[in-house]
């Protein structure tokens, strides 16, 4: 009898290691799929080789890179719908302006909410010139692309559409592929990875909105908010407890 019940003890436990081992298995990681866009093969100990990206994505493994890059991509599209969106709020502000007040050199790089606004326009359509190769091209810094401020804002949600619409059409191959252009301000030829170039875009535009909110609040004394958090809150991606 005591043999019998050492020998159910035994069992058990053999019973719960094999459990616990099976558990263990269970939850153990996952082996890291290979990089799609990589084409990583496994190696003789079927591991993943270690693969690792140049240019921006300088020393993210494979298994990072895609999921990388997708995250790069729904940033750049809710930076576009941010960039409509605090310009749209911008120019609701400024139209309330007088036509004076509107055209004043207050001494902003661009002297003034005209100067600034068709800055802004200039920029970008120099950048979508070299990201498409398409559409016009400004070859002056402070050209006055319109006179009149409703034709602008006219040009100006043309062209917040447009680069919805591109950025919305770029895949990974697009954002990790290298571009050339030349400078305007000291010519010059550039080869440039399209991502960083769009940080730049984006950044860009946002400097010079500052200044021409800026000048609106030295002019009526205040300005609508332009912080991204808000159009964050607004969209449900930042939610109240």
């Amino acid at each position: 009898a005591r043999l019998t019940s050492l020998s159910k003890a035994s069992s058990f436990l053999d019973s719960r290691e094999h459990s616990i081992a099976g558990s263990r298995a269970a939850i153990a990681p996952r082996e890291p799929q290979p990089c799609v866009p990589c084409k990583s093969v496994r190696g003789p100990d079927r591991s993943v080789k270690a693969r690792r990206h140049g240019g921006p994505f300088t020393g993210l493994p494979c298994a990072t890179f895609s999921c990388f890059v997708r995250l790069m991509q729904h940033r750049y599209s809710r930076l576009a719908l941010y960039n409509a969106w605090a310009n749209r709020r911008l120019y609701d502000a400024v139209a309330s302006l007088n036509d004076t007040d509107y055209r004043a050199d207050r001494g902003a790089f661009f002297k003034s909410l005209h100067g600034t606004l068709n800055h802004l326009l200039v920029g970008d359509r120099i950048w979508m010139r070299r990201f498409t190769g398409e559409g016009d091209a400004p070859t002056r810094l402070d050209a006055i692309l319109h006179e009149d401020f409703h034709d602008l804002r006219r040009a100006r949600e043309i062209e917040d559409r447009r680069i919805q619409t591109y950025v919305d059409s770029l895949d990974e191959s697009a954002l990790n592929a290298s571009f050339n252009y030349s400078t305007i301000t000291n010519p010059a030829k550039v080869e440039q990875v399209l991502s960083e170039a769009l940080d730049h875009f984006f950044n860009h535009q946002t400097h010079h909105r500052g200044q021409a909110h800026c000048l609106l609040t030295a002019i009526t004394g205040t300005a609508p908010s332009l912080d991204l958090v808000v159009l964050q809150r607004e969209q449900g991606w930042a939610k109240k407890q």
